[in-house]
């Protein structure tokens, strides 16, 4: 993802959370949102309600290894809700 993709990203979807790739949800929060959030495609006129993004960290020495998944939401209410079903489990 290049800067303007981030600059846009975090403009327009300002409400994230990150899950990490060793987490054991993780394809079932990705079919969860798919389900009950419709899909995060960008092909079409209307806007998804979410994003997601690789998340990486810094290792040292210029390099960075990527950790998981950055999901960001439109709207508080679509982030309100993902955090409901899935921060309390």
């Amino acid at each position: 993802m290049n800067s303007h993709d981030r600059r846009t990203t975090e403009r327009y979807w300002p409400h994230a959370i990150n899950v990490l790739h060793d987490d054991d949800r993780h394809d079932e929060i990705f079919e969860w949102l798919e389900t009950n959030l419709g899909s995060c495609s960008f092909k079409r006129k209307k806007s998804p309600r979410w994003c997601w993004r690789p998340h990486y960290e810094d290792v040292g020495n210029f390099a960075r290894a990527w950790v998981g998944t950055q999901l960001h939401f439109r709207k508080d209410k679509d982030y309100a809700w993902f955090l409901m079903k899935w921060d309390g489990e």
